[in-house]
Formats: structure tokens, sequence, C-alpha cells
């Protein structure tokens, strides 16, 4: 298993999306296109990238030439690679991904304050009780180790 991970300090440059959004394909150029945000835009196709460069390190590849297909529930896959697996998230300003030879899953999520209020619908309640009796300051921490469990 290999973990990528980028942090995004700043927003990409128009030279930098340019040369981004034409290795892409056009269905990924069309989603960029809709997001309202360009930093959602940006992480898209930062991650498209980290696929298409592990890709072709792992695999001796030309990254432009990497085409992706979607499985039926809509989970990328590289037609060309059917023993490359990989999962890619992202959250504030960090997008990771995992790549193995089996099916991976990754998850990254910014810890942010006032997200415990969803513990409640998704928690155990064993969990939401534990939860509850910490102190006002671990509460967010411990959020965030049952939610990444």
């Amino acid at each position: 298993m290999k973990i990528y991970g980028i942090y995004m300090d700043r927003p990409l440059s128009a030279g930098e999306e340019d040369r981004m959004m034409a290795a892409v394909s056009a269905e990924k150029r069309e989603k960029c296109r809709r997001f309202y945000h360009k930093e959602d835009a940006h992480r898209t196709l930062i991650g498209d990238m980290l696929i298409r460069t592990a890709a072709a390190k792992a695999y001796g590849l030309d990254p432009a030439g990497i085409s992706f297909s979607v499985q039926e529930y809509g989970k990328p896959y590289i037609p060309a690679l059917p023993d490359m697996h990989f999962n890619i998230s992202h959250s504030g300003r960090w997008i990771v991904c995992a790549v193995d030879s089996k099916p991976i899953g990754i998850d990254i999520e910014k810890m942010k304050p006032g997200t415990i209020d969803i513990a409640k619908r998704f928690f155990s309640p064993t969990e939401y009780s534990d939860l509850q009796a910490k102190h006002p300051d671990q509460q967010t921490d411990y959020f965030y180790h049952l939610w990444s469990m």
C-alpha cells in the first residue's frame, strides 16, 4: 500500500490549472467548470493528477495517456490497470490517495469544532454517551477518534 498526499497551500496558478485541465478527460474538465468554488475544482484536478502520477510511477506509463472509467456505483478505476486499486479523499487543504493491489479506501477529514452535533445520528448509544461524558475541550478530538475507527 502507498499513500500520497498534497497540502494545497495556495490556489493553483492560471498556468497550472490550464496544464492540469489539458491532462484530464473532457468529463473531468466539465465537472471542474461546474464547481462554484475554484478550490473545489483545484482539489479535483490535484486528486486526478495524484492518481495519474502514482500509476505512471508504478507502471512506467505516461500520465497523460491514462484513462479512467467508473464502476457501477461510480467508483473510478483505470481499465488498463485492473490490479491497481485506489481511493481519493480531500478535506480542507489536503488531498490524499491510497493505492494498492487490492481494493482500498482512505478518508481524510478536517477537524472542525461543532461537528459533534451529527454524532447522535451516526454513533451507537454507548459511543454517544461516552462522547457526551468527555470534557468539552476533549470532545472534538474524541469525536474524530470514533469517526475514523
